[in-house]
């Protein structure tokens, strides 16, 4: 189980707490975050031994906990980008083939290195953006990433949402996770807190 929350209305660590007091069943007051040394944010009180990832992205905040194993998110608004430019300096040169024909899927190739890298527990350092990702029709589904020599496999969900606030706002969500068995095996509850909705990724 993977609990996603999303808020233009609150903090992402409070956001965080509220996902770990659901995960936990425990009070949010028992709740807590701090940071590791490296910056990476750990869950504390009641929250401790569940993971957490945080990203934020021009005032949207996103938050991913799960008692599964190390777990990394990143969301990105949709905005005009030189996406053909950005994906000929920093991807594979594949992928920005790819985005040459396809430049609507640059943001989601990012943060799917993004997620993919904070699961890893090294976001892009060492050629993380030249770490190759799924390509659509397969990047809109759970996937299952080849395992990088010796390390854990990982397990890759990618989702664009539209947060309907004043104006309407497209962002664009990946999830990754460390060792979960197969990716039909991943559910995700993701939830908007900014709003009354929820919905279920698998």
């Amino acid at each position: 189980m993977i609990d996603v929350l999303l808020s233009v209305t609150q903090d992402a660590h409070t956001l965080a707490r509220q996902a770990a007091a659901r995960l936990a069943d425990a009070p949010l007051a028992e709740v807590g975050v701090d940071r590791e040394p490296d910056g990476r944010p750990v869950l504390t009180g009641a929250g401790a031994g569940l993971e957490v990832s945080i990203s934020h992205s021009h005032g949207i905040a996103v938050v991913a906990v799960t008692a599964e194993g190390p777990i990394g998110v990143d969301v990105e608004q949709v905005r005009d980008l030189p996406s053909v430019e950005l994906a000929a300096r920093w991807f594979a040169p594949q992928e920005a083939a790819w985005v040459a024909r396809h430049p609507d899927d640059f943001l989601l190739l990012w943060t799917q290195k993004e997620a993919t890298g904070k699961a890893y527990g090294r976001g892009l350092r060492d050629g993380g953006l030249r770490r190759l990702m799924p390509l659509p029709p397969a990047a809109n589904q759970p996937a299952a990433l080849p395992q990088p020599g010796s390390s854990p496999g990982i397990v890759l969900t990618s989702w664009s949402y539209r947060v309907v606030t004043q104006p309407a706002t497209e962002v664009v969500i990946s999830v990754a996770t460390v060792g979960t068995p197969v990716a039909g095996q991943v559910r995700v509850d993701f939830r908007d807190v900014s709003r009354t909705t929820s919905t279920s990724a698998m």
